[in-house]
């Protein structure tokens, strides 16, 4: 099939309002184009890109009406993510990367005996992981992610920041089967944030001595993050939201939300080792986070076809 045979078939569609065809023949069109090496961005005029992206992002929005209807800031939330209504943040220091949802409590710090039953599940995952991570070997937490900066002191981390995966997205790591059977029971505990292939992440985070983490800003604020002390001292420290923690004598773990701009550092001379793992902001009902794994389930599978189109407006 040609590629003049596409730009028809699409135009066709679009003009008899049948956008489900349409979207399917920008999608074979853009398989087309792709299998004969060249750019997408470079064949289609503008309007094909802003069609395409813009029946990309309603597909998912349609297939989104339980999320969209499950409360208030769940339709907010999904209404800015596809585009219908502008990203507005309601702090400046609070700028998540992938997903916001407006009208959560929104604090860089929460006091760990605050959020019921957390103290208790923390002290169980620091004993039941005590004396495992002596000999475990380490890769570098960056090597995951590829959209790294390329300015040194982002760079210097990938030999600065060590890791061990234990959870990566929901999904259980080979090491995970080397740890106590309590250890993986406290992972079902209903605090901690359920929502494949998203989350929960849960790894040993080790920086070495005077290693320093850049400013950056965390993918959503639908979860906090929780840091369970394994190694620490009091010279390594997290800053958020320009408030700044130090581990100290006492303190066996710590809550942040990464959405607020946070960097970290260990000025320390020995290394400094947690366990971090993904936590429910606490403010969400029980349906909005069934209703919120089932937004991260839906998005992985949009993005894998027909999401890939949701950038083409924009040059991506």
């Amino acid at each position: 099939m040609s590629l003049s045979s596409f730009e028809s078939a699409v135009i066709r569609a679009l003009n008899a309002q049948d956008y489900a065809a349409a979207l399917d023949s920008y999608n074979s069109w853009y398989d087309a184009v792709i299998s004969r090496g060249e750019s997408v961005n470079l064949v289609w005029r503008s309007q094909h890109k802003a069609n395409a992206a813009n029946l990309s992002r309603k597909a998912l929005y349609d297939s989104l009406g339980s999320v969209v209807h499950c409360s208030t800031r769940l339709k907010k939330a999904v209404d800015m993510f596809v585009g219908l209504t502008p990203k507005v943040f309601a702090l400046a220091n609070q700028q998540p990367s992938f997903f916001y949802v407006p009208d959560l409590t929104a604090q860089p710090f929460w006091p760990v005996e605050l959020l019921s039953g957390l103290g208790t599940l923390a002290d169980n995952l620091a004993a039941s992981l005590l004396g495992h991570f002596e000999h475990s070997s380490t890769e570098s937490y960056l090597t995951r992610f590829d959209n790294i900066p390329q300015q040194d002191d982002w760079q210097k981390l990938y030999t600065d920041w060590q890791s061990v995966q234990l959870m990566i997205g929901g999904e259980a790591q080979p090491i995970l089967k080397t740890l106590p059977s309590t250890f993986s029971s406290f992972l079902d505990d209903p605090l901690i944030a359920q929502c494949p292939p998203f989350a929960p992440e849960a790894f040993v985070s080790t920086l070495v001595p005077k290693a320093v983490i850049p400013p950056h800003y965390g993918l959503t604020n639908i979860k906090l993050t929780l840091h369970v002390a394994l190694n620490v001292n009091p010279n390594a420290s997290l800053t958020a939201g320009g408030q700044v923690f130090h581990w100290h004598d006492g303190c066996s773990a710590m809550v942040f939300d990464d959405s607020f701009l946070h960097s970290a550092k260990n000025e320390g001379e020995v290394p400094r080792s947690v366990l971090i793992l993904d936590i429910w902001h606490p403010d969400l009902t029980l349906g909005e986070r069934n209703a919120l794994a089932r937004f991260f389930d839906v998005h992985h599978q949009w993005k894998q076809g027909v999401g890939r189109l949701s950038g083409l407006d924009k040059g991506l």
